[in-house]
Protein backbone atom coordinates (compact mmCIF):
# COMPACT_ATOMS: atom_id res chain seq x y z
CA UNK A 1 0.00 0.00 0.00
CA UNK A 2 3.09 2.53 0.45
CA UNK A 3 3.08 3.17 -3.79
CA UNK A 4 -0.63 4.16 -3.20
CA UNK A 5 -1.05 7.88 -4.68
CA UNK A 6 -4.61 8.53 -3.00
CA UNK A 7 -7.70 7.31 -1.94
CA UNK A 8 -10.72 8.96 -3.21
CA UNK A 9 -12.95 9.31 0.25
CA UNK A 10 -15.84 11.90 -1.06
CA UNK A 11 -18.43 10.05 -2.92
CA UNK A 12 -18.15 10.10 -6.54
CA UNK A 13 -21.31 11.46 -8.17
CA UNK A 14 -23.60 9.08 -10.38
CA UNK A 15 -23.22 11.58 -13.23
CA UNK A 16 -25.87 10.35 -15.66
CA UNK A 17 -26.95 11.29 -18.92
CA UNK A 18 -29.01 13.85 -19.27
CA UNK A 19 -30.39 12.84 -22.40
CA UNK A 20 -31.54 9.25 -21.33
CA UNK A 21 -33.18 8.07 -18.25
CA UNK A 22 -30.43 6.45 -16.81
CA UNK A 23 -32.38 4.26 -13.70
CA UNK A 24 -29.58 2.55 -12.28
CA UNK A 25 -26.53 3.43 -14.32
CA UNK A 26 -24.16 5.25 -12.23
CA UNK A 27 -20.31 5.48 -12.06
CA UNK A 28 -20.17 3.33 -9.16
CA UNK A 29 -22.89 1.50 -7.66
CA UNK A 30 -24.44 3.00 -5.03
CA UNK A 31 -26.13 1.33 -2.30
CA UNK A 32 -27.18 -1.86 -4.29
CA UNK A 33 -25.08 -4.08 -6.39
CA UNK A 34 -27.07 -5.64 -9.70
CA UNK A 35 -24.95 -7.74 -11.68
CA UNK A 36 -21.49 -9.32 -11.13
CA UNK A 37 -18.57 -6.54 -12.43
CA UNK A 38 -20.19 -4.00 -11.50
CA UNK A 39 -18.19 -1.17 -10.52
CA UNK A 40 -18.20 -0.91 -6.56
CA UNK A 41 -14.95 1.44 -5.85
CA UNK A 42 -11.77 2.76 -7.44
CA UNK A 43 -8.36 2.70 -5.99
CA UNK A 44 -5.65 4.39 -7.94
CA UNK A 45 -2.20 3.57 -7.30
CA UNK A 46 1.28 4.16 -8.73
CA UNK A 47 1.68 0.18 -10.41
CA UNK A 48 -0.79 -2.13 -11.36
CA UNK A 49 0.81 -4.87 -8.62
CA UNK A 50 0.33 -1.60 -5.92
CA UNK A 51 -3.46 -1.00 -7.11
CA UNK A 52 -4.58 -5.00 -6.85
CA UNK A 53 -3.20 -4.52 -3.69
CA UNK A 54 -5.42 -1.88 -2.80
CA UNK A 55 -8.11 -2.84 -3.91
CA UNK A 56 -7.94 -6.27 -2.24
CA UNK A 57 -7.31 -4.27 0.84
CA UNK A 58 -11.28 -2.47 0.29
CA UNK A 59 -13.58 -4.17 2.21
CA UNK A 60 -17.51 -4.48 1.09
CA UNK A 61 -20.20 -5.30 3.66
CA UNK A 62 -22.61 -6.89 0.74
CA UNK A 63 -26.11 -8.70 1.76
CA UNK A 64 -27.26 -11.25 -0.54
CA UNK A 65 -30.11 -10.75 -2.49
CA UNK A 66 -32.59 -13.18 -5.17
CA UNK A 67 -31.85 -12.32 -8.61
CA UNK A 68 -33.43 -12.69 -11.70
CA UNK A 69 -31.58 -13.78 -14.56
CA UNK A 70 -34.23 -14.87 -16.56
CA UNK A 71 -36.09 -11.70 -18.59
CA UNK A 72 -39.80 -13.72 -19.11
CA UNK A 73 -39.29 -14.54 -15.56
CA UNK A 74 -38.48 -10.84 -14.47
CA UNK A 75 -41.82 -9.81 -15.69
CA UNK A 76 -43.86 -12.54 -13.46
CA UNK A 77 -45.39 -11.17 -10.58
CA UNK A 78 -43.76 -11.92 -7.44
CA UNK A 79 -40.05 -11.61 -9.03
CA UNK A 80 -37.46 -9.85 -6.97
CA UNK A 81 -36.82 -6.54 -8.19
CA UNK A 82 -33.79 -4.51 -9.70
CA UNK A 83 -35.56 -0.97 -8.73
CA UNK A 84 -37.97 -1.70 -5.81
CA UNK A 85 -39.26 1.87 -5.92
CA UNK A 86 -40.45 1.42 -9.46
CA UNK A 87 -42.56 -1.54 -8.84
CA UNK A 88 -41.93 -3.21 -11.61
CA UNK A 89 -38.83 -4.82 -13.92
CA UNK A 90 -39.99 -3.77 -17.20
CA UNK A 91 -37.75 -1.13 -18.35
CA UNK A 92 -39.41 -0.17 -21.51
CA UNK A 93 -41.98 -1.66 -24.09
CA UNK A 94 -43.31 -0.51 -27.60
CA UNK A 95 -45.97 -1.88 -29.23
CA UNK A 96 -47.55 -1.24 -33.37
CA UNK A 97 -50.36 -2.31 -35.05
CA UNK A 98 -51.44 -2.14 -38.79
CA UNK A 99 -54.98 -3.64 -39.92
CA UNK A 100 -57.21 -5.96 -38.81
CA UNK A 101 -55.10 -9.02 -37.34
CA UNK A 102 -57.46 -10.88 -35.27
CA UNK A 103 -59.49 -11.40 -38.05
CA UNK A 104 -56.64 -12.19 -40.56
CA UNK A 105 -55.97 -15.16 -37.76
CA UNK A 106 -60.00 -16.13 -37.80
CA UNK A 107 -59.65 -16.51 -41.34
CA UNK A 108 -56.31 -18.51 -42.02
CA UNK A 109 -56.24 -21.68 -43.52
CA UNK A 110 -52.83 -22.53 -41.08
CA UNK A 111 -51.67 -20.33 -38.45
CA UNK A 112 -48.10 -21.51 -37.15
CA UNK A 113 -46.46 -20.48 -33.99
CA UNK A 114 -42.59 -20.32 -32.89
CA UNK A 115 -40.90 -19.07 -29.74
CA UNK A 116 -37.04 -18.65 -30.59
CA UNK A 117 -33.67 -17.43 -28.71
CA UNK A 118 -31.16 -15.67 -30.02
CA UNK A 119 -28.56 -16.34 -27.04
CA UNK A 120 -26.54 -13.80 -25.47
CA UNK A 121 -23.04 -13.72 -26.54
CA UNK A 122 -20.41 -11.92 -25.36
CA UNK A 123 -18.15 -9.52 -27.31
CA UNK A 124 -14.66 -10.94 -27.73
CA UNK A 125 -12.33 -8.08 -29.35
CA UNK A 126 -8.98 -8.63 -29.21
CA UNK A 127 -7.90 -5.83 -27.19
CA UNK A 128 -9.72 -5.07 -24.09
CA UNK A 129 -11.01 -2.15 -23.42
CA UNK A 130 -8.66 0.52 -21.92
CA UNK A 131 -8.37 4.65 -21.67
CA UNK A 132 -5.89 7.14 -20.24
CA UNK A 133 -5.93 10.90 -19.19
CA UNK A 134 -3.92 13.95 -18.64
CA UNK A 135 -5.59 17.12 -17.08
CA UNK A 136 -3.61 20.26 -17.47
CA UNK A 137 -4.95 22.48 -14.82
CA UNK A 138 -3.30 25.92 -16.15
CA UNK A 139 -4.99 25.42 -19.55
CA UNK A 140 -8.05 23.54 -18.19
CA UNK A 141 -8.12 20.91 -20.38
CA UNK A 142 -7.87 17.46 -20.22
CA UNK A 143 -6.24 14.48 -22.93
CA UNK A 144 -7.48 11.35 -23.13
CA UNK A 145 -6.55 8.78 -25.15
CA UNK A 146 -9.92 6.40 -25.49
CA UNK A 147 -10.27 2.83 -27.01
CA UNK A 148 -13.90 3.86 -28.74
CA UNK A 149 -15.63 3.49 -31.39
CA UNK A 150 -17.45 6.95 -31.32
CA UNK A 151 -14.51 9.44 -30.42
CA UNK A 152 -17.09 12.67 -31.16
CA UNK A 153 -19.80 10.77 -28.72
CA UNK A 154 -17.10 9.65 -26.11
CA UNK A 155 -15.75 13.09 -25.71
CA UNK A 156 -19.41 14.93 -25.72
CA UNK A 157 -20.25 12.79 -22.95
CA UNK A 158 -17.13 12.66 -20.87
CA UNK A 159 -17.60 16.55 -21.20
CA UNK A 160 -21.08 16.58 -20.35
CA UNK A 161 -20.46 13.98 -16.98
CA UNK A 162 -17.28 16.26 -15.77
CA UNK A 163 -18.86 19.96 -16.39
CA UNK A 164 -16.78 20.86 -19.04
CA UNK A 165 -17.58 22.34 -22.25
CA UNK A 166 -16.29 19.29 -25.45
CA UNK A 167 -13.62 22.15 -26.44
CA UNK A 168 -11.67 21.09 -23.09
CA UNK A 169 -11.40 17.60 -23.60
CA UNK A 170 -8.87 16.82 -26.89
CA UNK A 171 -10.11 12.85 -27.17
CA UNK A 172 -7.80 10.62 -28.91
CA UNK A 173 -8.51 7.21 -30.15
CA UNK A 174 -6.10 5.02 -32.66
CA UNK A 175 -6.22 1.07 -33.72
CA UNK A 176 -9.81 0.33 -31.46
CA UNK A 177 -8.46 -3.67 -31.90
CA UNK A 178 -11.48 -4.73 -32.61
CA UNK A 179 -15.12 -3.64 -31.07
CA UNK A 180 -18.24 -4.89 -32.88
CA UNK A 181 -20.03 -2.45 -31.35
CA UNK A 182 -19.54 -3.39 -27.79
CA UNK A 183 -16.79 -0.52 -27.89
CA UNK A 184 -20.27 1.83 -28.89
CA UNK A 185 -21.18 2.78 -25.07
CA UNK A 186 -19.28 5.11 -23.09
CA UNK A 187 -18.83 2.96 -20.08
CA UNK A 188 -18.15 4.01 -16.15
CA UNK A 189 -14.37 3.74 -16.54
CA UNK A 190 -14.33 6.09 -19.39
CA UNK A 191 -15.49 8.56 -17.39
CA UNK A 192 -13.78 7.42 -14.20
CA UNK A 193 -10.01 7.73 -15.55
CA UNK A 194 -10.49 11.38 -16.38
CA UNK A 195 -12.44 12.36 -13.21
CA UNK A 196 -9.25 10.93 -11.12
CA UNK A 197 -7.03 12.61 -13.36
CA UNK A 198 -8.43 15.72 -12.36
CA UNK A 199 -8.72 15.12 -8.80
CA UNK A 200 -5.32 13.61 -8.59
CA UNK A 201 -3.64 16.19 -11.14
CA UNK A 202 -1.47 13.15 -12.34
CA UNK A 203 -2.01 11.12 -15.72
CA UNK A 204 -3.88 7.89 -14.98
CA UNK A 205 -4.50 5.18 -17.34
CA UNK A 206 -6.71 1.79 -17.00
CA UNK A 207 -6.79 -1.49 -18.68
CA UNK A 208 -9.60 -3.88 -18.35
CA UNK A 209 -8.41 -7.73 -17.63
CA UNK A 210 -9.50 -9.98 -19.95
CA UNK A 211 -11.59 -11.31 -17.01
CA UNK A 212 -12.88 -7.70 -16.56
CA UNK A 213 -13.89 -7.21 -19.98
CA UNK A 214 -16.08 -10.31 -20.29
CA UNK A 215 -17.75 -9.35 -17.18
CA UNK A 216 -18.33 -5.56 -17.43
CA UNK A 217 -17.86 -4.96 -21.26
CA UNK A 218 -21.85 -4.51 -22.75
CA UNK A 219 -23.27 -8.35 -23.89
CA UNK A 220 -24.80 -8.54 -26.99
CA UNK A 221 -27.94 -10.22 -28.59
CA UNK A 222 -29.76 -12.44 -25.76
CA UNK A 223 -33.70 -11.53 -27.37
CA UNK A 224 -36.53 -13.52 -27.79
CA UNK A 225 -39.54 -13.90 -30.19
CA UNK A 226 -43.02 -15.38 -29.61
CA UNK A 227 -44.00 -14.93 -33.65
CA UNK A 228 -46.94 -16.06 -35.11
CA UNK A 229 -48.23 -16.05 -38.92
CA UNK A 230 -51.27 -16.57 -40.54
CA UNK A 231 -51.40 -17.85 -43.83
CA UNK A 232 -53.60 -19.24 -46.62
CA UNK A 233 -53.32 -23.01 -47.99
CA UNK A 234 -50.94 -21.57 -50.60
CA UNK A 235 -48.41 -20.09 -48.04
CA UNK A 236 -49.07 -16.67 -48.56
CA UNK A 237 -48.71 -14.51 -45.28
CA UNK A 238 -52.08 -12.83 -44.17
CA UNK A 239 -50.77 -11.01 -41.03
CA UNK A 240 -47.90 -11.70 -38.51
CA UNK A 241 -48.09 -11.21 -34.80
CA UNK A 242 -44.57 -10.94 -32.88
CA UNK A 243 -43.93 -10.15 -29.05
CA UNK A 244 -40.09 -9.79 -29.11
CA UNK A 245 -38.25 -9.85 -25.24
CA UNK A 246 -35.35 -7.82 -25.02
CA UNK A 247 -33.01 -8.47 -22.22
CA UNK A 248 -31.64 -4.96 -21.23
CA UNK A 249 -29.42 -5.99 -18.19
CA UNK A 250 -28.88 -4.44 -15.16
CA UNK A 251 -30.33 -0.63 -16.62
CA UNK A 252 -31.24 0.91 -19.62
CA UNK A 253 -27.68 0.51 -21.04
CA UNK A 254 -26.46 2.94 -23.72
CA UNK A 255 -28.95 1.89 -26.22
CA UNK A 256 -29.10 -1.20 -25.71
CA UNK A 257 -32.98 -0.33 -24.94
CA UNK A 258 -33.20 0.04 -28.58
CA UNK A 259 -32.18 -3.06 -29.55
CA UNK A 260 -35.75 -4.57 -29.28
CA UNK A 261 -37.26 -1.63 -31.24
CA UNK A 262 -35.31 -1.83 -34.35
CA UNK A 263 -35.89 -5.83 -34.01
CA UNK A 264 -39.40 -5.25 -34.22
CA UNK A 265 -39.47 -2.57 -36.88
CA UNK A 266 -37.26 -4.93 -39.10
CA UNK A 267 -39.44 -8.87 -38.13
CA UNK A 268 -41.37 -8.71 -41.67
CA UNK A 269 -38.11 -8.84 -43.05
CA UNK A 270 -38.10 -8.79 -47.06
CA UNK A 271 -41.92 -10.04 -47.43
CA UNK A 272 -45.09 -8.49 -48.48
CA UNK A 273 -47.07 -8.44 -44.69
CA UNK A 274 -49.39 -5.69 -44.82
CA UNK A 275 -51.17 -6.75 -41.41
CA UNK A 276 -49.27 -7.11 -38.32
CA UNK A 277 -49.22 -6.53 -34.32
CA UNK A 278 -46.05 -6.09 -32.70
CA UNK A 279 -44.52 -5.67 -29.10
CA UNK A 280 -41.37 -5.33 -28.03
CA UNK A 281 -40.96 -5.25 -24.08
CA UNK A 282 -37.08 -4.71 -22.29
CA UNK A 283 -37.09 -5.84 -18.88
CA UNK A 284 -34.60 -5.70 -16.37
CA UNK A 285 -32.53 -8.78 -14.67
CA UNK A 286 -28.98 -9.19 -13.03
CA UNK A 287 -27.11 -9.22 -16.12
CA UNK A 288 -24.53 -7.09 -17.90
CA UNK A 289 -26.38 -4.64 -19.95
CA UNK A 290 -26.82 -4.80 -23.43
CA UNK A 291 -25.44 -2.72 -26.41
CA UNK A 292 -25.44 -3.36 -30.00
CA UNK A 293 -23.61 -5.97 -31.31
CA UNK A 294 -23.01 -7.13 -35.12
CA UNK A 295 -25.95 -5.73 -36.56
CA UNK A 296 -28.14 -4.59 -33.44
CA UNK A 297 -31.04 -5.94 -33.30
CA UNK A 298 -31.19 -7.24 -37.37
CA UNK A 299 -29.95 -10.28 -37.76
CA UNK A 300 -32.58 -11.24 -34.55
CA UNK A 301 -35.21 -10.15 -36.79
CA UNK A 302 -34.10 -11.61 -39.95
CA UNK A 303 -33.21 -15.04 -37.38
CA UNK A 304 -36.47 -15.18 -36.22
CA UNK A 305 -38.80 -14.10 -39.65
CA UNK A 306 -36.43 -16.80 -41.84
CA UNK A 307 -37.39 -19.34 -38.95
CA UNK A 308 -40.55 -18.98 -39.20
CA UNK A 309 -40.96 -18.63 -42.79
CA UNK A 310 -39.31 -22.18 -42.71
CA UNK A 311 -41.70 -23.82 -40.42
CA UNK A 312 -44.61 -22.46 -42.60
CA UNK A 313 -43.27 -24.08 -45.69
CA UNK A 314 -43.42 -27.41 -43.73
CA UNK A 315 -46.61 -26.30 -42.73
CA UNK A 316 -48.22 -25.94 -46.09
CA UNK A 317 -45.88 -28.85 -47.83
CA UNK A 318 -43.93 -26.64 -49.70
CA UNK A 319 -40.51 -25.89 -50.73
CA UNK A 320 -38.92 -23.07 -48.35
CA UNK A 321 -37.68 -21.35 -51.23
CA UNK A 322 -41.10 -22.02 -52.74
CA UNK A 323 -43.46 -19.83 -50.04
CA UNK A 324 -40.52 -17.21 -49.81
Amino acid sequence: MNAEVGVIHTPIPPEMFGSMNRQGYTMLAEGRVRHVGEPVAVVAAETPDAAADGAEAVVVDYEPLPAVLDPEAALEPGRPLLYPESGTNLGASMKHEQGDVDGAFRRAAVVVEVKLLNQRVIPFAMEPRACSAVWDDRAQKLTIWGNTQIPHGMRDQIAERLKLKPDQVHLMTGRVGGGFGAKVPVYQEDTLVPLLARRLRRPVRWSATRREDMLATGHGRDMRCHLKLAADAGGRILALEAKIIGNAGYCLYHVGVLLPVLCAQMITGCYDIQTGRVEAVVPFTNTMGTVPYRGAGRPEAAYFIERAMDVLAARVGLDPAEVR
